[in-house]
Parts: structure tokens; C-alpha cells; sequence
């Protein structure tokens, strides 16, 4: 998986706080444009530059135009094939600008080109989500763009090219860091956050990538997002991808959570959402009793090669711990337990949740077989993903049973269903009969 969201839209998406609006009025008189009390330079221009001239394709980027509340890196596009491509750049599938020293999100546009046309596209950047970086003006920037052939899913992606502007000879990086906007309070009063844990360790260190600097930060409702600055060190493309990620100790993400190409020398902010890791079940979770959010850190060279083992990483917030070890043992046997957690109606489904431990040397996987499941003897429409659990973690399994074959949940007594534990071969170990009494 290859994504990434902007700082500002983490916290839009997790805290419901919205950042600075935009214009789409450019103009060319205006200096210096006011933002969350710091003043961004937008005297950085550049001159036409060709980032990818082969085969018929031409384009360029022209210009960078400053507005009210963000600017355009101007994009012009020439088709002079038979054929018809799309032209993309900062999505979901594929972001890779970078401003300064880092790589940001945003700038994204989606062009299709017909045979013989030509289109100018636009790049938009946000100040205020440079700003959380510590960017205040625009140096340098390297555009992320790729094209495809209509109906082809081959991505072709133009090789980076770093586009200097008029500011970058003076320009100071040395102010460019998440650590600097928490230390002046820009981060928290943008965000409308508060910081409840920071480290300036080494989290992370090796010849091609280190994490030096980590926060978490938490709104009045208690939603959590932890990020991490990482650096590339080294002279490739890299790409470090979040995976297996914990909250205190139980497994809310097996396998890719995140990942973020960075061009060498670049620092990027990759980000976690407990709201998105825990969706529909966090009312297992007490959040205001966090104490560690964990995770794989695994890098990728930019032909997706594994070029290091997955080390994890800790981020201890306290010594507290969000959630309690249930009191009802439905399963005890082949070192797997099963503790009968918490039972809640949403609007779709009613979810009875199942707390797996594993206390094997090896990973397992356990599972509930749909078409087994009885609620107080009714048979019920139902469905639970499986969830793998390392040696010594947890995880939740969560039992959803439709509303239109048990109207609630309310005053049920006895779930019943089959458990399906295999190794990590995928080999079946166990298939129990379950009695959940409540």
C-alpha cells in the first residue's frame, strides 16, 4: 500500500477540527500571506522546468502561483501520441511531492489527455499543513507524477526532479520540524490538540532510515493519533511501511497499516488513528488509559524489496493499560484462551466481542464459523474476519449478528458457535463448540 493523508487531515478526520480555508483567487502583489500566526514567504518562483520529455509525452512545470491560503505548482501536459493516458499526482495510490525537506500530502490532480491534446493541471498545497513541518516558504519541490495508458493498469512514473526556486539559496531548513511547531505551540493550537506524549530517542536507527522524533496527541473526546518524523539517510528511494500495529499489546492491524515513498534526504510524518484501528468496537477500550501504542517498522527500496527485517517500535505514554482482561473463560486449550468481552447494538449489527490470547511460541489464527452461530437457540445471520495473533499479543474477535435475525441484544443469555483455531501454517488445530453465557 502505497498512501498518504495530510497532517491537517488526520486530525479533520479523527478530532473533527477543520484547518485554514483556501482561495482559488491567485495573485502576484501579495508578499507575505498570514496563517495560523506565522507569516509563509511567497516569494519562491521558479522557471519553467521539464520533468519528463519521452515518447511523445512532454510536461513541464510552468510556474507557482500564491493564494490567500495555499499555492499552485502550475503543471502543463502535452499528448502527442495516438493514444489516450491519464496524468496523476498526491493520490491514495501514488503520493510523492516533496517541498523542502519533506514529503507532504495534498497536491493531487487526475487529467486525462486525449491523442494530440494539451491540458494545465494544478498541484494545491496548504500553508497551514507546511507549516505544522516548520515549512514557511517554498525552496524547492519535487512533484510526484504518474501516467497510465486508458484501460492499462502499468503506472508509468516519471523519475523526481527537484525544481529550485529563487528562495532557495537562502532559505533556513534548520527550522523544519515537527519538534519546533510543538515546542512553539503552532502544533497544538492549530490542531486544537494536546500533546500527551513526545520523545526525541532514537526510536529507529540504521545506514538508510531513522525515527528521531515522536508524538501523540489526544482531543477532548479522547480520540489519539500517534506520528513520527522519519528520515531517509540514504542515496535511494525508500519506502517504510507501518504494520502490525498494537494498542496495549492486542492486535488491531495485522499486516500493512502504512507506507510512504521518500526521496533521499527527505523527512516524512507517517501517522496512526486509534479511531480507524479500533472502529466499531472501541468501546472495549478505556482511551484515557492508553498506556502503549506499537507497531513493525519494515523497509522497502522503491522496486517494493525488503531490504530490512521488521523492528518494532514502542511508543509508552504511560503505565496505564485501556483495557481490563474479561472474567468469562469460553476456551482454555492448545495454548489459546478466549474470554467472552463486551456485547453492543450499532445501527447495522449487534456485536459480541471475544478477547484472543495467544501463550504458543508461534503465531495463530482464530476464527468463528458464520453459519454456526446461535443466539439463545435461534440461528443467526452473522459474520466475523478472523483475526492472526503473534506469540504472546491479543487480539478481538468480533461476532456481528445482523439486526434483521436478532432485533437486539438486550437480555440475550447464551451465544453458541464454532471456534477455528489453526497454526501458522494455516493447519487446523482446534474446532471447538463455543457457550457464551451472559
Amino acid at each position: 500500500m502505497k498512501k498518504i493523508i495530510s497532517l491537517l487531515m488526520v486530525f479533520v478526520l479523527v478530532i473533527g477540527v477543520t484547518g485554514c480555508g483556501k482561495s482559488n483567487t491567485p495573485t502576484s502583489t501579495s508578499r507575505q500571506t498570514k496563517t495560523k500566526e506565522v507569516d509563509f514567504n511567497t516569494e519562491g518562483t521558479i522557471q519553467e522546468t521539464v520533468l519528463y520529455d519521452q515518447d511523445g509525452i512532454l510536461i513541464k512545470a510552468t510556474d507557482i502561483e500564491y493564494s490567500a491560503g495555499s499555492f499552485d505548482l502550475n503543471i502543463a501536459i502535452e499528448n502527442n501520441t495516438q493514444l489516450l493516458y491519464s496524468f496523476i499526482a498526491g493520490s491514495l495510490g501514488y503520493s510523492a511531492n516533496s517541498i523542502n525537506g519533506y514529503m507532504v500530502g495534498e497536491g493531487y490532480f487526475n487529467e486525462d489527455v486525449e491523442p494530440g491534446d494539451k491540458v494545465n493541471a494544478s498541484m494545491r498545497f496548504k500553508y497551514d499543513e507546511l507549516q505544522l513541518c516548520g515549512i514557511n516558504g517554498v525552496a524547492c519541490i519535487t512533484p510526484g507524477i504518474y501516467f497510465q495508458e486508458d484501460g492499462s493498469y502499468k503506472d508509468i512514473i516519471i523519475d523526481p526532479v527537484e525544481i529550485k526556486t529563487s528562495i532557495y539559496d537562502g532559505y533556513d531548513y534548520s527550522k523544519e520540524s515537527i519538534k519546533n511547531t510543538v515546542k512553539n505551540g503552532l502544533f497544538e493550537s492549530a490542531l486544537n490538540c494536546k500533546i500527551i506524549y513526545k520523545s526525541e530517542e532514537e526510536l529507529y536507527s540504521s545506514k538508510k532510515v531513522k525515527i528521531q522524533y515522536a508524538l501523540v496527541g489526544t482531543s477532548a473526546s479522547g480520540d489519539k493519533v500517534a506520528m513520527i518524523e522519519i528520515e531517509n539517510n540514504s542515496d535511494f528511494i525508500m519506502e517504510p511501511v507501518i504494520r502490525n500495529v498494537k494498542l496495549d499489546n492486542i492486535v488491531e492491524c495485522y499486516g500493512t497499516y502504512d507506507g510512504q515513498t521518500m526521496y533521499p534526504g527527505k523527512k516524512a510524518i507517517m501517522a496512526i488513528k486509534t479511531g480507524s484501528l479500533v472502529g466499531e468496537h472501541g468501546a472495549f477500550y478505556d482511551m484515557d488509559k492508553l498506556g502503549t501504542i506499537s507497531f513493525d517498522l519494515i523497509l522497502y527500496d522503491e522496486n517494493g524489496e525488503e531490504v530490512s527485517q521488521a523492528k518494532e517500535i514502542a511508543l509508552n505514554i504511560s503505565k496505564k493499560k485501556s483495557w481490563k482482561l474479561p472474567g468469562k473463560e469460553v476456551y482454555n486449550n492448545n495454548g489459546v484462551v478466549i474470554y467472552a468481552a463486551n456485547k453492543y447494538d450499532d445501527e447495522y449489527q449487534n456485536h459480541m466481542l471475544f478477547l484472543v490470547e495467544n501463550k504458543n511460541n508461534f503465531r495463530i489464527n482464530a476464527d468463528i464459523d458464520y453459519s454456526t452461530v446461535y443466539v439463545d437457540d435461534v440461528m443467526a445471520r452473522s459474520i466475523c474476519f478472523s483475526s492472526n495473533v503473534n506469540p504472546g499479543q491479543f487480539a478481538i474477535l468480533d461476532l456481528e449478528v445482523y439486526t434483521d435475525s436478532l432485533p437486539s441484544l438486550e437480555g440475550i443469555k447464551k451465544a453458541e458457535f464454532t471456534l477455528e483455531i489453526k497454526d501458522d501454517n494455516y493447519h487446523t488445530m482446534d474446532e471447538a463448540k463455543i457457550v457464551a453465557n451472559y
